[in-house]
């Protein structure tokens, strides 16, 4: 249900304003996301917590692991999501790598 909203939000700033949406920001939240049809990468999080440059850095990890990894999958058009179930573990890792240097901030 949330992609389908970031991706009507990103399509109609597309459309009307010529624009792309990187972020929206909430009163506690930020939504930072990226398309790259067909995939969707988006993180929330609170802003106190983690600067706006870690997050882009974590969006583009995860984007370019991913396509590595399902590579095959996406040139052959293959995106039934029980697929990528194991990228979990890949986030996992990547969440460690990027925020256990040192605490978020």
């Amino acid at each position: 249900m949330i992609s389908g909203f970031l991706i009507a939000m990103a399509n109609f700033a597309e459309r009307i304003m010529g624009e792309a949406i990187q972020e929206i920001k909430l009163d506690q939240h930020l939504i930072i996301y990226k398309i790259i049809r067909p995939i969707l990468v988006a993180i929330v999080t609170n802003p106190q917590r983690v600067t706006k440059r870690k997050l882009n850095m974590l969006m583009k990890v995860i984007l370019t692991q991913f396509f590595e990894e399902y590579a095959g999958y996406l040139q052959e058009g293959l995106i039934e999501p029980s697929i990528f179930s194991e990228f979990e573990g890949s986030l996992d890792n990547m969440l460690k790598v990027c925020f256990a240097m040192k605490q978020i901030k």
